[in-house]
């Protein structure tokens, strides 16, 4: 569901959330890389301080190669 959303209902979310509760729901999504990307520096690395951290060098990686994809255009 939450991929589903627009950019600004998930902007909203973590607003409401906080970055320890978005940090959770991150490290499930298969497309975190992405989601990263798309908010604001400060939020991503917030919400990645706040993961264990196999989780934060999972999304980390995601995030990398989405950064790559978006260089390549």
């Amino acid at each position: 569901i939450f991929e589903e959303l627009e950019i600004e209902e998930k902007d909203k979310l973590l607003q409401i959330l906080g970055s320890e509760f978005m940090s959770e729901i991150v490290s499930y999504l298969e497309d975190a890389g992405e989601y990263l990307s798309e908010i604001d520096a400060d939020d991503a690395a917030e919400i990645i301080e706040q993961m264990d951290a196999d989780d934060a060098v999972e999304v980390l990686d995601d995030l990398d190669e989405e950064i790559e994809e978006s260089d390549d255009f």
